[in-house]
């Protein structure tokens, strides 16, 4: 018994003896090979095989399951060197751009030399969304309706064409182009299919339509088109709002042609300058907010007296007009009163809410309302109204011109005598004329000379600074 308890002893012993040995080369290890910490028990087993012949200490520990660190340590993976990658090739800008007429179409930015429309599926614009295979004119398309393609043309320069391959006819500007036959298209082209007022695409050349010199803040919502009239203060175009298609026109004013002087004030009637078409629809505000100022717009009507010069043209809208503008044809003339009783009619509307003259519910013409000065008036809708309102306007709807309130008159009237108004209104007035001052330094005329010398830049932007900060002080 005393000899099987001594070979258990160092039995046991020689056991704890390997245990420990093994603990201190595995933290040897640890210090030599700091990849080892963190790796599974089976990437132990895996490096097991390349590892060198086990000591005594290694095989123990291998008969009873537990790995050495040895056996753990993983062989260090080398990372891969990038290739060089090669350059993206620049995606071509658009030559011209298609602009979506109707509900079913889509815009098109051209990219390629040539682009064929209709129903086949071969087409690179294809007509079949689901909504345009809907519509009545759908089977009046043809597979392969039309070719929009571009050729190298005199002093190596693109020429687009329209080829027209449809049954029912391809027309640009309402002009059939005929089967077989192409036409070059100019900028702003409209383009019908089938029938001449079927218009589906506008063709916007981009070789020559800058839209870059338009505001950015209309850029983003509309593509302006081609010019529609253009009178004495600027020009009307057709415009495209992006997210619906929707037509609309957009009047541009040139602000170069008008001088801005902070030192005098550039009233009409002071500087000899009768309106003639005051309403509504002609009084602007500078902005969304309660106090704002107005502004008066749509000058085409507008003349210039001179001193004893009377105006004999019946124009302006028929509501606002005074009774001498409907009683001077080809007789006696009028003057700049006519604005005065306009905008005692504005005023009557703004205050009531409905038109002092009207020919709704009365036998009486609105020649004849507006020539005996008898307008419509609803005492329980002008109950609220002060008097000293109601006053003002009695005394600019008078029929008799030179006993009408002209408009420093009107100025002047009790109704108007609002001190903190009237400092509102120069607060305001003052903040318009700096932002103007602002505007009229920040823009710079469009020359073709060359691109100044950094020096030069430097100056100009110091220029610029300098009276920015004079008009804002």
């Amino acid at each position: 018994m005393s000899r099987e308890k001594d070979a258990e002893s160092q039995q046991s012993q020689g056991s704890t003896s390997s245990q420990a040995h093994g603990s201190s080369a595995s933290s040897q290890s640890q210090g030599i090979f700091p990849q080892s910490q963190g790796f599974s028990q089976s990437q132990g087993t895996s490096s097991s095989s390349t590892s060198t012949a086990p000591t005594s200490s290694q095989s123990s520990h291998s008969s009873s399951g537990t790995m050495s660190s040895l056996e753990t340590v993983s062989t260090q993976e080398l990372y891969s060197i990038p290739e060089d990658q090669e350059p993206e090739e620049p995606v071509p800008a658009p030559w011209a751009r298609l602009w979506a007429l109707q509900d079913g179409f889509s815009n098109l930015d051209c990219v390629n030399d040539s682009y064929w429309f209709g129903r086949d599926k071969s087409c690179e614009y294809c007509f079949d969304e689901p909504l345009l295979k809907r519509s009545d004119k759908y089977r009046t398309y043809s597979k392969k309706h039309f070719r929009i393609f571009r050729e190298m043309g005199p002093k190596n320069s693109y020429i687009a064409y329209i080829e027209d391959h449809s049954g029912n006819g391809t027309f640009v500007n309402t002009e059939l182009v005929g089967k077989g036959k192409r036409r070059p298209l100019s900028n702003n082209s409209e383009i019908a299919l089938s029938l001449c007022r079927n218009k589906v695409f506008v063709f916007f050349d981009l070789t020559v339509d800058d839209q870059s010199v338009y505001p950015k803040e209309l850029r983003d919502e509309y593509i302006v088109s081609k010019t529609l009239g253009s009178g004495a203060c600027g020009e009307v175009k057709l415009g495209f709002e992006r997210k619906t298609c929707k037509k609309v026109a957009i009047k541009i004013i040139s602000k170069r042609k008008f001088a801005i002087s902070s030192s005098g004030e550039a009233y009409l009637h002071e500087n000899g300058i009768i309106h003639r078409d005051l309403k509504p629809e002609n009084v602007l505000l500078s902005s969304q907010e309660e106090h704002c100022i107005i502004k008066i717009t749509d000058f085409g009507q507008s003349k210039i007296l001179g001193e004893t010069s009377l105006m004999r043209t019946l124009c302006g809208t028929p509501t606002y007009l005074a009774p001498e503008v409907l009683l001077s044809v080809g007789t006696t003339g009028y003057n700049r009163a006519v604005d005065c009783w306009s905008l005692g009619v504005i005023l009557f509307v703004c205050l009531s809410g409905y038109p002092p003259f009207s020919e709704h519910k009365t036998q009486v013409s609105l020649k004849d309302q507006i020539t005996s000065g008898k307008y419509t008036f609803i005492p329980e809708v002008w109950a609220d109204v002060s008097e000293k309102a109601l006053d003002l306007v009695k005394k600019l709807l008078v029929v008799d011109p030179k006993a009408r309130l002209t408009t420093e008159e009107a100025l002047n009237h009790p109704w108007l005598q609002d001190e903190d108004m009237k400092k509102k209104f120069q607060d305001l007035l003052a903040e318009e004329d700096k932002l103007m001052a602002i505007s009229q330094v920040l823009i710079e005329p469009s020359t073709s000379r060359k691109r100044p010398l950094e020096g030069e830049a430097e100056d100009a932007e110091s220029t610029k600074r300098q009276a920015i900060c004079t008009a804002m002080s």
